[in-house]
């Protein structure tokens, strides 16, 4: 994600504005926080002090802390466990939350079988009833569709 200002670095912060109803998030890169004089980076330097980002380093790509405070960029996955402290608040922030829930893709959702009404379920009992010659069950599921559908029609 590019700053919002130079539009050439890539965001490392962002900017909450409030504007009445309104936040906005404004992506901006290091230099630009400086320009501006933004010294809210209290998780990071929490982060930083209490640890020392020259000895961390994530053992699967080799990211360093300071790579992603400079880049805003993570190398894979395991940074997520490694730098955990570092970017938990800045997730939190943007995205309200930690867990992924995901999304179901749509071509599932589109083949996904649609739920049966109370009356196709009712019809479906009233055929094997009628198959089984079970004609007292098939009579009272008959009774119960036609007050269903009786219902449905004066709503």
């Amino acid at each position: 994600m590019l700053c919002q200002i130079c539009k050439q670095n890539n965001a490392v912060t962002f900017i909450q504005k409030r504007d009445g109803r309104r936040n906005e998030m404004m992506p901006i890169c290091a230099a630009c926080a400086e320009k501006l004089q933004y010294t809210d980076w209290s998780d990071l330097l929490e982060y930083f002090l209490n640890t020392s980002r020259q000895t961390v380093t994530c053992p699967l790509c080799g990211t360093t802390a300071d790579e992603i405070s400079k880049t805003g960029l993570v190398g894979c996955s395991q940074c997520y466990v490694v730098f955990d402290r570092m970017l938990r608040p800045s997730i939190e922030r943007i995205h309200g939350k930690t867990v992924y829930r995901g999304k179901v893709p749509a071509v599932i959702v589109n083949n996904l079988p649609e739920e049966k009404t109370a009356v196709e379920q009712l019809k479906e009992k009233l055929k094997i009833a009628v198959l089984n010659e079970d004609y007292e069950s098939a009579a009272l599921l008959r009774d119960q569709i036609r007050k269903i559908q009786r219902e449905e029609r004066n709503k």
